[in-house]
């Protein structure tokens, strides 16, 4: 998935709530365009909003997702939504529901149970 520009981003939301612990989210991305920066971002899912989990780029930037490592650590099942948004417009990506102890990782374009 490629960002290009600064009215896009990506978004987590959990369909239910949680039993005992959110999910963490592992983000790898790297920026183009002044130089070429990788970087890795830590987050966790909130049991009633969107947590954005690769922000919009700067100008002129293009932000390459290299891997996104979702983790249900809670004891029941979690459905995921994972959003492309553009403008604010909310964009359904992927929509997976993961058994505790499963991930869900997108890898270079694919998407992985």
């Amino acid at each position: 998935m490629i960002l290009d520009a600064t009215n896009k981003s990506v978004t987590i939301k959990l369909n239910g709530t949680i039993t005992t612990n959110q999910l963490p989210v592992i983000v790898n991305y790297t920026d183009y365009g002044i130089g070429n920066l990788p970087k890795t971002e830590c987050f966790e899912t909130d049991n009633t909003n969107d947590v954005t989990i690769v922000s919009s780029p700067g100008s002129e930037i293009t932000r390459l997702i290299m891997l996104i490592n979702i983790y249900n650590r809670d004891s029941v099942d979690a459905t995921v939504n994972i959003k492309y948004v553009i403008d604010g417009n909310n964009f359904i990506w992927r929509k997976a529901t993961l058994t505790s102890g499963s991930s869900l990782i997108y890898s270079r374009g694919i998407w992985y149970y």
